[in-house]
Order: structure tokens, then sequence, then C-alpha cells
């Protein structure tokens, strides 16, 4: 990681199979709607809005197998509000 936070280049490149793993599931938006990627400080967020139909477990099961390698720490909070999403578009003036 650069001393600003943000990752350098070849690492950045490394982790583009598991970001398109992560993101390209929901590009037509029919299951869920990547909403953030947020990094730094040597970690990468996905913040990511599902469908209640879609079936979270076997995603997420299927990526660590995908992925034995990355440390994957998964969390799921509710937010039908868009709370998150309000707010960082908001703070970031694209709202």
């Amino acid at each position: 990681m650069k001393d600003n936070g943000l990752p350098e280049a070849d690492y950045n490149e490394t982790l583009a199979p598991l970001d398109a793993a992560l993101i390209e599931p929901f590009r037509d938006e029919a299951d869920g709607l990547v909403a953030l990627v947020e990094t730094f400080a040597g970690k990468r967020t996905y913040y990511v809005y599902l469908t209640s139909a879609f079936d979270t477990d076997r995603f997420m099961s299927g990526i660590e197998a995908r992925f034995p390698q990355e440390n994957i720490a998964w969390k799921r909070h509710d937010d039908p509000a868009w709370r998150l999403f309000n707010g960082y578009a908001t703070d970031f003036g694209f709202a």
C-alpha cells in the first residue's frame, strides 16, 4: 500500500479476477447492485445491495472456493432505505 493508504498498482492488478467475480454477477442488476467499492488501508470493501431471492450463502461459498488464498470477511446488514449509499453520495457530492 502507498503512504496515502491506496493500493499499489501491481497489487490492484492481482485482485482483478476477484473483483470480476464479485462485480460481474450484478452487472445486469437482476440479483443486486454493487453500490460502492472502497479501497483504503490495505482493505477493499464491496457494498452490494441484493434482492431477497439471491442465494447469498451459495455465492459467498463459491467465491471462497475460487479464491482460497484471499482473506475474505463477509458482513450482512439490512439497509432497505439505502442509508449507507445515500450517506456516501451526500458526503462526496454525487447525490
